[in-house]
């Protein structure tokens, strides 16, 4: 996500539990298994930088969407994946900036649907947010009404804070799941810039995969540049995580 902010710029029923029921929101990840992860972004923002000594107006756009199928080879004490196979079956993204008076230009980078292969040693594996979701999450013998704050450690992002809190848990399509609120904060730096990014919404924790499995996010991001100026503007991340089979 920060580095599609840098491009851009460089160019259902329910049953609810009761309050007192608690819950372990634990991933547990088995070794060879393998998970099927979509996230779709969209980031809007807009502002005024200096350009050839004039305040300009600037508008920013970035859509990104991916497909990917990870197998995990290798996973920590925690249960936590530290080595993975990544297959890309889809991933594309459309950045655009806009400086009034001057020029638009539009950049696009597309995987092929065949994709490809490759292992990667990190856990950052299905889209910045989701990943930290997942770290920040993880608790156990929690009730409806609870709330807890994580500071998960991240490569993407200097800092970072996530505030839960378990709204409820239910059944959704037809297994029980834990609807968690989050706040999620996030301050990162590349090259003579600075964004920070403030988003809310729901994580979704299957009780039955220990994991979560869906996530829908929205908030506000704003991009300082050293000595040309300040965008500001909207973001939303959505993901779904399901799990593969070997023959598919």
């Amino acid at each position: 996500m920060r580095a599609a902010l840098v491009l851009a710029l460089g160019l259902c029923c329910a049953s609810p539990a009761r309050a007192g029921d608690a819950v372990d929101l634990v991933p547990r990840t088995a070794k060879d298994t393998i998970w099927n992860r979509g996230y779709s972004l969209t980031i809007r923002l807009r502002g005024t930088m200096e350009v050839e000594r004039t305040t300009r107006a600037v508008t920013v756009q970035v859509d990104e969407e991916a497909a990917f199928r990870d197998t995990i080879l290798e996973v920590n004490e925690q249960k936590r994946p530290t080595r993975i196979e990544r297959h890309c079956a889809r991933w594309d993204r459309t950045a655009t900036i806009a400086i009034a008076g001057i020029a638009s230009k539009t950049e696009r980078e597309v995987e092929p649907a065949e994709g490809k292969t490759e292992t990667r040693d990190d856990t950052m594996t299905s889209g910045f947010f989701v990943e930290l979701l997942e770290r920040a999450v993880n608790r156990a013998g929690v009730s409806p009404g609870d709330t807890w704050t994580e500071t998960p450690r991240s490569g993407a992002f200097e800092s970072t804070e996530v505030i839960c809190k378990l709204s409820s848990v239910s059944t959704i399509k037809g297994e029980r799941t834990a609807k968690v609120y989050v706040t999620l904060k996030v301050k990162g730096s590349a090259e003579n810039s600075i964004m920070e990014a403030t988003v809310r919404g729901y994580a979704y924790f299957s009780l039955e995969r220990e994991r979560i499995v869906r996530s829908d996010l929205k908030g506000t991001v704003k991009m300082k540049v050293d000595k040309v100026g300040t965008v500001f503007g909207t973001m939303r991340e959505k993901a779904e995580i399901t799990p593969g089979s070997r023959d598919g």
